[in-house]
């Protein structure tokens, strides 16, 4: 971690998540909302990181029975119970074959290099772009989220802890067609200085 803001005083930011449940519902009855919020420190990789990666495993592969089920899923998962005891007990929210080996090697993985370099980073497990989203192609905005959080411990979506060398976020040029379009039609659309101006 390379930043000079305390770990102490550093924003908490929410991460949320929508799960599914099948229950029948009355005509009377309307559905309840089905989504968990997690208040984590994007500072500390450990354990926001797992915490993070739990509740994205959650998202992609949760499905629940009845309200009551999910409810108590829900107050354990924002309470912050010990993520081993998560993995073995909701295994099957979490991975298809309710492995909890899995799931703690998902929630616990090696830190990676992000693809493509900063500020046009992405994820390299889930895709998502470090800073902003792939709808910001406003430099100036960008240029503002990434001065917020320059040192990205992990990402916000999936929990994927990323790589630093040397105290530099470490990131690989080698992207695919669709990065590089996204990144190019980020800059085509930003105003350029003359010459008279530089």
């Amino acid at each position: 971690m390379n930043d000079t803001t305390p770990l102490a005083t550093a924003p908490l930011t929410h991460v949320t998540a929508s799960m599914e449940v099948f229950q029948e519902l009355k005509k009377t009855q309307t559905p309840k909302p089905v989504t968990i919020t997690l208040q984590i420190n994007p500072l500390l990789a450990w354990p926001h990181s797992m915490r993070v990666a739990l509740l994205h495993l959650a998202n992609q592969n949760g499905l629940f029975s009845d309200y009551d089920t999910f409810t108590e899923f829900k107050k354990q998962m924002e309470t912050l119970r010990p993520i081993d005891q998560m993995a073995s007990d909701w295994a099957s929210q979490f991975d298809k074959d309710s492995d909890p080996w899995k799931i703690i090697k998902y929630a616990t993985s090696s830190p990676k290099q992000v693809v493509d370099e900063p500020p046009y980073s992405c994820c390299p497990r889930c895709g998502e772009p470090v800073w902003g989203s792939f709808d910001h192609h406003d430099k100036p905005q960008l240029l503002e989220l990434y001065r917020k959080r320059p040192y990205p411990e992990f990402c916000l979506k999936c929990g994927q802890r990323f790589k630093y060398d040397s105290g530099r976020l470490s990131y690989t040029a080698a992207i695919e067609y669709k990065t590089w379009e996204r990144r190019l039609s980020r800059e085509a659309g930003a105003d350029q200085p003359s010459l008279t101006e530089v």
